[in-house]
């Protein structure tokens, strides 16, 4: 094949044209916020080339779609530092460029090729916070507690029946509205200073994704996040060792109609150690994955049909010097 020239019609030429409007207002009353906001979209979209192949199976049209949104948002805050709010909001989107002009062609980190659907109804996301706070001289705490109920939500999926344009395909994926999702779970993090010029700070995250619809987990849903540092400042704030330590659960809550296969766990500490010569001038040294651990993150798993996960590099080296 040399010489030969081969065009690939990937997007189509597809467009969205976004217009909005949004408004806010906030009322302070003693120790009270209120905040009221509302916003209104106009998603028009259309393909200016479209492919035959993509037309026979998913149709030709310019859509339309109005997506409102709103929320009511209440914080009250205590004179000990303390602060709690409730935030109720709905919102929508339209499906991006991507979502519903993609022409079998592999984009996401697997080798599936993927096929847009430009009729994807807009996602609706209706969610409730709960945030608690506190703030001290030394002390600060974050957390925020949410739960999402989706409609519409746009996600893919595996169709067999459909064949590949490429013998090196696992398959085809096709972008879909799963009618009913849930999605829950917390974000938390704290930061103190300690004595002899040291701090540490604590942060995890979680998110529970299911599809209410089919009885089958969300895909695409990172696990339990865990993380912690430790850090210390000396000579006039010259000079700052840190440590990082960071635990990730196995995430085996996976979505088999995705091809999405189970990811384990891990556990990486990293050590770096800054010193600013001058105003102008910092030099940083670290040794980063110090265990040397083999492990890959869950969103670049290995996937049915795939050669294999993405690894993160091994034990690393950094000497770096930087002018600021």
């Amino acid at each position: 094949n040399d010489g030969k020239l081969f065009t690939d019609n990937a997007w189509q030429q597809g467009s969205i044209n976004n217009y909005g409007l949004f408004a806010e207002y906030q009322l302070k009353f003693k120790l009270w916020m209120f905040v009221f906001s509302g916003r209104l979209g106009f998603n028009q979209s259309k393909s200016n080339d479209p492919a035959l192949e993509f037309v026979e199976f998913q149709g030709d049209s310019v859509v339309f779609q109005v997506n409102p949104g709103l929320s009511l948002g209440v914080i009250k805050s205590f004179n000990n530092g303390f602060k709690t709010g409730i935030w109720f909001g709905h919102a929508q989107r339209s499906a991006s460029l991507t979502e519903r002009y993609i022409n079998y062609f592999s984009v996401g980190q697997d080798a599936y090729e993927m096929l847009g659907n430009p009729m994807l109804d807009p996602e609706e996301n209706n969610q409730i916070d709960l945030t608690f706070s506190y703030e001290s001289s030394k002390t600060n705490l974050d957390l925020n507690l949410f739960s999402s109920f989706m409609h519409n939500f746009i996600s893919s999926e595996i169709v067999d029946s459909i064949p590949t344009k490429l013998p090196t395909s696992p398959g085809v994926r096709v972008y879909k509205n799963i009618d009913r999702a849930f999605l829950a779970g917390f974000e938390f993090s704290w930061a103190q200073k300690l004595a002899f010029g040291m701090q540490h700070q604590l942060a995890f995250a979680f998110t529970y994704g299911q599809n209410t619809s089919n009885a089958e987990p969300l895909p695409e849903i990172a696990p339990l996040d865990f993380r912690y540092s430790l850090m210390g400042s000396y000579i006039k704030d010259k000079l700052k060792p840190k440590i990082n330590f960071r635990y990730v659960m196995k995430q085996d809550r996976i979505a088999e109609s995705f091809g999405e296969t189970a990811s384990p766990g891990f556990f990486l500490i990293d050590f770096d150690l800054s010193y600013r010569i001058s105003k102008s001038v910092k030099v940083t040294g670290g040794v980063y994955n110090l265990l040397n651990n083999n492990y890959y993150e869950h969103l670049n798993r290995p996937v049915k049909g795939g050669i294999g996960p993405i690894y993160a590099p091994g034990r690393s080296y950094l000497i770096d010097r930087k002018s600021v």
